[in-house]
């Protein structure tokens, strides 16, 4: 039926309550098995009917698959990291793309924005380099992969610093990494570029974890805490129950964090890039994903790509209220109704509670 129509609409009231279960029926219906196979085969009929070529697999839910899209593995990113000191930091992110990245068609930009102590980065070029574990992987067996540090030295603005380095960026495709990150699973990159290489798809978001192992990042919502929130915010990682497993699905989400953000090069400067004036700081991600959505591309939220982010446990979106007006000012009203948000929920957390 999806596939003869796009009115489809989700009803969000209680139509039906279940029956109550009769204490002798519990046992059979615990015992019940999900025909994954059966799926699977109705999944690949899909895929075929429509023409994608994709492989079908499990999920990570009990009750879930994974459409694998296949793509040209040519496919050159271009991986941009903004910094400001704090190169220890830089360097574990760039030990762990080089360390734990199956793909390998693609090259790192770090862009140094005012650094005190610029030598500790210019050293990655050099033979000096302190981190020498580092060093010999640039060095050795990465010794393909470009290795750029551009310099923007001007006042801190986000979005005016990663466009900068997209001008220098050689790209298919963008990936717009923040320094405190540390990736996790080694298919991150494969997991992202399968959809963000789809033409109907915009931005596609990573799954991040604090170093406690709970959610930092599922998708962002808008609604919550006045502006946005992240989805399922301090949930566990190994918790594939919850909220029927939401959290570990691809699914389509209103917008993604640009601490870990992949988008086409040619669709990021058909929207203009990042907005340099109005949001240098804060909601340019939100502000891009939007953007996009306008002119009807999907933003894809996939689990499948981990990594953990060591921003503050406690920090999420900035709230400077001129920025939050902005936003508003410019967006209105798509900002109080999250269509991928049930208006049952709470806006008041990040945990998809009632």
């Amino acid at each position: 039926m999806t596939e003869f129509t796009k009115n489809i609409y989700h009803i969000p009231k209680i139509l039906y309550h279940k029956r109550e279960i009769d204490s002798e029926q519990i046992g059979n219906f615990g015992t019940y098995k999900f025909d994954k196979q059966s799926s699977i085969k109705a999944i690949k009929n899909a895929v075929k009917r429509r023409g994608i070529e994709a492989e079908v697999y499990n999920g990570l839910t009990e009750n879930s698959f994974r459409v694998s899209y296949k793509f040209d593995s040519n496919i050159f990113v271009s991986i941009i990291i903004p910094f400001k000191d704090n190169h220890e930091v830089l360097h574990s992110c760039i030990k762990s793309i080089l360390e734990r990245t199956d793909y390998k068609n693609y090259e790192i930009i770090c862009v140094n924005n005012q650094s005190k102590n610029r030598e500790n980065f210019l050293e990655l070029q050099t033979d000096r380099f302190a981190d020498k574990s580092l060093k010999s992987l640039l060095n050795s067996r990465f010794s393909n992969i470009k290795f750029t540090i551009l310099d923007y030295d001007k006042p801190f603005n986000y979005s005016a610093i990663n466009n900068f380095a997209v001008k220098h960026a050689q790209g298919d495709v963008l990936l717009f990494l923040n320094s405190d990150t540390e990736v996790i699973s080694s298919g991150w990159l494969n997991a992202m570029l399968e959809h963000a290489l789809r033409n109907n798809v915009g931005a596609v978001g990573a799954k991040l974890y604090y170093p406690n192992d709970t959610i930092q990042h599922a998708g962002v919502v808008f609604g919550i805490a006045g502006v946005a929130g992240h989805a399922f915010k301090h949930i566990g990682r190994y918790q594939t129950d919850y909220y029927y497993g939401l959290p570990c699905m691809v699914r389509n989400v209103s917008a993604v964090t640009g601490a870990c953000m992949m988008v086409r090069c040619s669709l990021f400067d058909e929207v203009g890039g990042f907005d340099e004036e109005h949001f240098p700081v804060s909601y340019n991600d939100l502000d891009l994903c939007l953007k996009m959505q306008q002119r009807g591309y999907k933003i894809i939220f996939t689990p499948f790509a981990e990594l953990y982010h060591y921003e503050s446990y406690s920090r999420g979106y900035s709230c400077e209220q001129d920025t939050i007006e902005k936003l508003r000012q410019k967006w209105g009203i798509v900002l109080e109704k999250d269509p991928f948000y049930n208006p049952n929920l709470t806006t008041s957390k990040e945990d998809w509670s009632f």
